[in-house]
């Protein structure tokens, strides 16, 4: 059994051409326009035998499927953010956080230096993700430019975390920007309009 399904065709005159149908079963994919007294397929942009009006259809469009290829095949960018203290990341551990709805601090351990640790601190509000290095890493594949080998801290942009966090929330606290710190175990993501700043402190106490 076949089905006919009239579509709404949109000529270069403004006029519609009430002789091209789409002919499909129904339970078989589209393979383009058909025009019933010639039989013959139109492309995308094509011309019709009968009519000779240069015609073009709204197709309709998956949005979840066409944004969802592009935004993966956006990398995010890296860059680096000098903390003040050059140590290997990879030693290192989150130690502490400390959160509230203005501000956030976290501890983290510096290898070699006993007692004492590196404080990020935020002083507005954010929103906080707590992983493992092994997801982070293999979040959006290895191809991330700007990384750097045993580097601490980031800021990024076109990251996946970042573009499905509340949508409101960014906008009331527009500019947010994102913020990774990375290190062998317990990483941190931020997204703030607050920069972070860097302290070493004594954590013998």
């Amino acid at each position: 059994m076949t089905d006919i399904l009239a579509l709404r065709i949109v000529t270069s005159t403004g006029h519609r051409c009430l002789s091209w149908v789409r002919l499909r079963p129904r339970r078989a994919q589209a393979r383009g326009l058909l025009c019933p007294c010639e039989r013959t397929s139109s492309a995308w942009l094509g011309t019709s035998v009968k009519c000779h009006n240069r015609t073009f259809s709204r197709r309709p469009v998956k949005r979840g499927l066409l944004f969802g290829n592009l935004r993966s095949k956006v990398l995010p960018r890296y860059f680096p953010i000098d903390v003040g203290v050059n140590f290997d990341c990879v030693q290192s551990d989150l130690l502490t956080i400390r959160w509230r709805t203005d501000s956030l601090s976290a501890d983290f351990i510096l290898p070699g230096a006993d007692k004492r640790a590196l404080r990020v601190c935020f002083n507005g509000a954010t929103i906080v993700r707590l992983l493992d290095e092994m997801p982070l890493s293999t979040e959006q594949g290895t191809k991330n430019e700007g990384l750097v080998s045993r580097h601490f801290a980031y800021r990024v942009e076109g990251s996946t975390f970042a573009d499905t966090q509340s949508e409101a929330w960014r906008l009331i606290w527009h500019p947010v920007c994102h913020y990774e710190f990375v290190t062998g175990s317990g990483c941190m993501d931020v997204l703030s309009k607050a920069q972070p700043s860097f302290e070493v402190v004594d954590i013998s106490k």
